[in-house]
């Protein structure tokens, strides 16, 4: 092949063979279950079991079952409301209890 025709674009037989070189990009799977897979492999110690406790830790880390039962039935807006007022208000009170008892360990240690 000469190059320069290439380079120049005349030559209508490269151009074929630029268009077939080139492919498609594969699509992404976005669906429901991205990052909510675990490949089962005994070459590197991914055994069924091992592979089922992976995927429930996944799962676990995810909410993916608080999800569940969060979507199986409706919630009026203002259940909603009142519910997520609920947690926040659990979590900060968590937050600052843990934070109490540690202190009040420190406290005992250092002889109060």
């Amino acid at each position: 092949m000469d190059v320069d025709r290439i380079l120049s674009g005349y030559d209508k037989s490269a151009r074929a063979e630029q268009i077939k070189q080139y492919q498609e990009p594969k699509a992404m799977k976005l669906g429901p279950t991205v990052g909510r897979t675990v490949e089962v492999n005994l070459e590197r110690n991914m055994d069924i079991g091992r592979a089922f406790r992976q995927l429930e830790m996944t799962c676990a880390r995810n909410n993916v079952r608080k999800d569940m039962m969060k979507q199986r039935f409706h919630e009026r807006p203002g259940m909603r409301r009142k519910r997520l007022k609920s947690e926040r208000w659990r979590k900060n009170f968590r937050k600052n209890f843990s934070g109490v008892v540690q202190l009040v360990q420190k406290m005992k240690r250092q002889g109060w």
